[in-house]
């Protein structure tokens, strides 16, 4: 049961790190001692279990709550339990009292969160993995091949450290994804012939379509990263050469991976020690994505990988690659973008589009803003485009509040901390569920249930409502309540990669068409990412190729 927390929760963990003393880390109020001549005396931190949590029954404390039939709580609805826990406890709650797993502390005050994030020093490490499958796949399973640089997705301490720190400069340079717009924009037109084609009689999308959108993520990925076109888009070629017939492996690999992530690492755990048939699927298709990015990446080493469409830059693992000289790091870099990259992008693509049909002014306006951009449907997209793309920019900064693809980051703490008042032992993971705290009124977010992406529009421009409301309830939006893509020097590795290809596809479909969506309300699971459980069934009407600006 307590492997199970990890990967349900999608925490991505860290640990705060022992300091030279041996004094609790003070974070937030707690109450303080005075002497008598009014001089402040020793801080006085109120006990750990003053914290307000779920009372635990005898034996198996709070673990009875997300057992099936008498549980609580469903394992893919921790969204609930998160929000029942913030409206029954407040800022903090405790719950504890779980079977082979650490107490979790919910920390649903952004200030604190601030604090916690700020208190890590340079050297603070990942703590426990969050996907303990992978992470076995990674050490034990095939540690031959990842060694002691097995990446970053399952993976904690110091190989975790120096991974990122041989990786980072790249990855994370401010024109880590801008280089490739051109590369980008050329997958999404592709992709927007394809669009054509699959649209049935009522001129709706399969209910499938979020294989669709795994096949443009990886598309995306394979020019920005991998520095090729992959060929996902195109129709197979009976006589496929060899580079096709990878592809299509590697995308029946994807289809394998996200049918049985969630089975062996959240619904049944134990599928790995019975070796189960979900098991050794998921074996199978983490198998293909390491020899397809090894193949790849051994051949850019040696001058045999085909040129991005355009040429361009050089993709970002060639630069990795040539500043390691390491073709086995390169290529486990490669697969945990794959690992990371192909959900998250594609499920946030999906509720965006979701958000934009069931809110049409907000899509007219997108609709405007792009158009003046690109006044013909073939007009060229490049840098200077995507950086005046403010309004779209805050639909998606809007839709990543509302539904993140992860539903919380936090901290395992290795030394007795003060949260809020309180003294937290070393050994409390503690969570900060931002999709509570970003769909939170007190936070700055007023209507949180509203789709306003104007509340991103920074004040001054015009239509930044959303600010002025905010400003105007005497609450300010804070910035530490909605973190999609983490914090800091962690911060997610592909942020940048995903948040221009995202930008760019979604500019290039709502200019060339109005989506709308006529089924029931979007319900969200986790899969193990925050996805929803619908079909995605948008309709899509081609536009007029005339433009009316306003």
């Amino acid at each position: 049961m307590g492997r199970i927390w990890k990967s349900a929760l999608l925490i991505r963990s860290r640990s705060l790190r022992h300091s030279s003393t041996t004094s609790p880390t003070i974070l937030g109020d707690c109450a303080v001692e005075s002497s008598v001549d009014g001089q402040v005396g020793q801080v006085r931190p109120r006990p750990y279990q003053d914290i307000p949590g779920p009372p635990g029954l005898p034996v198996i404390g709070n673990t009875w709550r997300f057992l099936p039939i008498i549980g609580q709580y469903r394992l893919g609805e921790l969204d609930r339990a998160m929000q029942d826990l913030h409206q029954r406890y407040g800022r903090l709650a405790r719950l504890g009292g779980l079977l082979g797993h650490p107490d979790l502390l919910f920390v649903f005050d952004p200030d604190l969160i601030e604090q916690v994030f700020r208190a890590e020093d340079e050297d603070a490490l990942p703590c426990r993995p969050a996907m303990p499958s992978i992470h076995y796949y990674k050490r034990t399973l095939r540690g031959d091949f990842f060694g002691e640089m097995p990446g970053v997705i399952g993976i904690h301490g110091e190989m975790w450290k120096s991974f990122r720190s041989r990786v980072n400069k790249v990855m994370l340079a401010a024109d880590a994804a801008k280089n490739f717009t051109a590369e980008l924009d050329a997958v999404a037109t592709d992709f927007i012939a394809r669009l054509g084609t699959m649209r049935d009689e009522k001129n709706e999308l399969p209910d499938d379509f979020i294989n669709e959108l795994y096949r443009w993520s990886l598309e995306s990925l394979g020019v920005a990263a991998l520095g090729t076109r992959l060929g996902c888009l195109r129709v197979r070629d009976p006589h496929q050469r060899l580079d096709q017939a990878g592809t299509e492996r590697l995308l029946a690999a994807v289809r394998t991976f996200f049918e049985t992530v969630a089975v062996v690492e959240l619904r049944k755990p134990y599928s790995r020690w019975l070796r189960t048939r979900d098991w050794r699927r998921y074996v199978a298709a983490l198998d293909v994505f390491r020899e397809e990015c090894m193949r790849h990446v051994e051949g850019a080493a040696v001058g045999a990988g085909r040129s991005t469409d355009g040429g361009g830059q050089r993709a970002l693992l060639r630069q990795v690659l040539e500043r390691t000289g390491d073709p086995r790091l390169t290529a486990v870099l490669a697969m945990d973008l794959m690992l990371v990259g192909l959900d998250t992008s594609s499920v946030s693509t999906a509720t965006s589009l979701y958000l934009l049909a069931r809110n049409q002014p907000a899509q007219d306006r997108v609709f405007q803003e792009v158009s003046r951009l690109l006044p013909g449907l073939d007009s060229a997209l490049d840098t200077a485009a995507t950086d005046k793309m403010h309004y779209l920019r805050a639909c998606v900064r809007e839709a990543l509040r509302m539904f993140p693809v992860i539903i919380g980051n936090g901290r395992c703490l290795t030394k007795d901390t003060v949260i809020g008042g309180h003294l937290v032992p070393r050994g409390v993971h503690v969570i900060f569920p931002h999709l509570v705290t970003g769909n939170d009124a007190a936070n700055g977010f007023p209507d949180p249930h509203l789709f306003l992406p104007e509340r991103w529009l920074h004040v001054g421009r015009p239509g930044a409502v959303g600010c002025a409301a905010a400003a105007a309830s005497g609450r300010a939006q804070h910035a530490f309540a909605a973190l999609p893509f983490g914090f800091g020097r962690r911060m997610c590795l592909g942020r940048r990669l995903a948040e221009h290809q995202l930008l760019i596809l979604l500019a290039r479909i709502v200019r060339r068409y109005r989506v709308e969506y006529h089924y029931d309300d979007f319900q969200y699971e986790i899969t193990p990412v925050y996805a929803p459980k619908n079909p995605l069934k948008f309709r899509l009407v081609e536009r007029s190729h005339s433009v009316n600006y306003k």
